[in-house]
């Protein structure tokens, strides 16, 4: 059995921002394309995005500044 599609909302919920920011991702090309649409409703396969979010860069290696 296959996980159900996940709506923005649900989508917002797993990334932690608000469903307006998801939708801002998903307008910029951000975000992958939906897998499906619902009516007007765009959803995702749960794997489409979390493969999105384990190919998105981290906060990086940033090295601190020395004081001086």
């Amino acid at each position: 059995m296959t996980a159900p599609m996940m709506t923005s909302q649900e989508v917002a919920d797993r990334l932690g921002v608000t469903r307006a920011t998801v939708h801002t991702y998903a307008t910029r090309g951000t975000l992958p394309p939906p897998d499906a649409h619902v009516g007007r409703t765009p959803v995702w396969e749960p794997d489409t995005i979390e493969a999105w979010i384990a190919s998105r860069p981290g906060m990086g290696n940033r090295t601190p500044r020395k004081r001086t």
